[in-house]
């Protein structure tokens, strides 16, 4: 079942969701995914959905932004 709820594990977050937890359009994820860079998504039923762990875990990786 899709979920739009980014706090429960490995549920499946649309488009809307990723771009709103990562802060940056479709084409920069895109472009992101193809060079490594960012987690893949998933196909489900035609949609393209990413897990909300591999989303959580790509964020914690990102170096700390200087303030």
């Amino acid at each position: 079942m899709t979920t739009d709820n980014p706090a429960a594990p490995d549920t499946l977050l649309s488009w809307a969701t990723v771009k709103k937890l990562v802060g940056v359009s479709r084409t920069t994820i895109w472009r992101l995914r193809h060079q490594g860079l960012f987690p893949p998504p998933r196909v489900v039923g035609g949609r393209h959905v990413w897990l909300s762990s591999e989303i959580a875990a790509w964020q914690s990786s990102l170096p700390s932004a200087i303030v």
